[in-house]
């Protein structure tokens, strides 16, 4: 098992928008610079609206390459008005685990919303999350593993020129008419090329 820091920013009612819970220890606003000027794609009408679900995956990357600010966003409880709201749950991941293999995005998004099932109501101080990793001596899965099925060879252009051009760049790829699994899988495949 490997354990990461996060913290969960939504509504407390009578409070409104705040950071929920955080793990003990972790200055989540340390973090900050790295989120600041992120747009989050929830489109008003969805977010103002129980009728679609809300169900996010973003990923922020960190300098220095150590890291990487991994975040799910999500519906979250009524205000103390009735109104509906998100909830944002972000892990501090390390990249090597990601890089090596012996975790996946997959894994850890699903750990997250394991956590957020069983303590729906958590505020304050929480334990860090505990994300299974997979065996050092297990098989490294393919690289490239059906990639091209999701991105159209003249975007995966675009996005290495940019990358190689500055690397300190930041590109939101948004995967629309693309399957929750398939969105999950292109990014460490393009992390990868790098």
């Amino acid at each position: 098992m490997a354990e990461f820091d996060h913290w969960l920013y939504g509504v407390i009612p009578g409070t409104g928008y705040t950071t929920r819970a955080v793990s003990k220890g972790l200055d989540a606003g340390l973090y900050d610079q790295y989120l600041r000027g992120h747009y989050t794609p929830i489109r008003g009408a969805i977010a103002q609206s129980y009728d679609e679900p809300i169900d996010l995956h973003m990923i922020h990357p960190v300098r220095g390459a150590r890291e990487v600010l991994l975040s799910r966003i999500t519906r979250g409880p009524a205000d103390e008005a009735g109104r509906p709201t998100f909830a944002n749950h972000t892990v501090v991941a390390r990249t090597d685990l990601l890089k090596s293999g012996r975790l996946t995005l997959e894994t850890v998004f699903h750990a997250m919303g394991e956590f957020e099932r069983k303590s729906p109501d958590v505020q304050g101080e929480m334990a860090v999350l505990a994300v299974p990793v997979r065996p050092e001596d297990a098989e490294r899965p393919p690289f490239g593993q059906g990639i091209h099925r999701h991105l159209t060879f003249p975007a995966i252009e675009t996005l290495a020129t940019r990358i190689m051009s500055d690397p300190t760049s930041r590109t939101l790829l948004l995967c629309r008419n693309t399957t929750l699994t398939a969105a999950v899988r292109q990014v460490p495949d393009l992390a990868s090329a790098r």
